[in-house]
């Protein structure tokens, strides 16, 4: 067992997408195209509208945000929320007060029967 203080782990300014005040690390891969990233979109920053290259579940773990597909609708992600972005997806992510995250990216994946809002 490893123990990793999230808050530690050296970020990245995210460059493409329009980003702004964005930045990540990818801290853990795995068996196929299976990747964590820390993420962290400062207050006012965001990632502009772009395709998913996998399939992503974004997990809010402490501030507020949002995502939003491409027909702009943005949904509010609190902490202990998360999104759920299919591959080829075309979709944005933003703050206005500051969110951290971890993503989650993976070929394919879908959602199970016992998600929360019933889809699948």
């Amino acid at each position: 067992m490893r123990h990793i203080d999230l808050n530690t782990v050296p970020l990245e300014h995210i460059l493409l997408f329009d980003s702004i005040n964005s930045s990540s690390a990818c801290f853990a891969e795995g068996s196929g195209d299976f990747r964590i990233h820390v993420l962290e979109i400062k207050p006012g920053g965001h990632i502009g509208l772009h395709p998913a290259g996998f399939a992503q579940i974004l997990i809010v773990t402490a501030g507020s945000g949002y995502a939003c597909g491409q027909d702009g609708v943005r949904y509010t992600l609190r902490c202990g929320e998360a999104a759920f972005i299919e591959r080829g997806e075309m979709h944005a992510k933003g703050s206005e007060s500051g969110m951290k995250a971890l993503m989650i990216q993976v070929s394919d994946c879908s959602m199970t029967p016992n998600n929360p809002d019933g889809s699948k």
